[in-house]
């Protein structure tokens, strides 16, 4: 299944439920006129941070190979112009 969450400000987005589970095998980063990051946690938005990744704007999109099994949920912020985000879950 591929997830596309776009940018989601300082708040960032729920995009698993904490009452679900979810196995990430990768992520693509896309940054659009200004570098991109991301941040996942597992859980809500004061999760434990199992992911932190950057793209530059130079460099264009970033795949990282992230296998994680995310146990309470799914904490997605993206921040970066018209970036988006492509998590690929199994």
């Amino acid at each position: 299944m591929l997830i596309e969450v776009a940018v989601s400000g300082a708040v960032g987005k729920q995009t698993i439920p904490t009452t679900k589970q979810a196995k990430l095998e990768a992520i693509t980063l896309t940054p659009s006129g200004a570098n991109a990051t991301i941040k996942i946690r597992d859980g809500n938005a004061s999760g434990e941070v199992v992911l932190f990744g950057r793209a530059m704007s130079a460099n264009g999109s970033t795949t990282f190979c992230a296998e994680h099994k995310f146990t309470k949920g799914m904490h997605v912020k993206v921040i970066g112009t018209n970036a988006v985000a492509y998590l690929e879950l199994e």
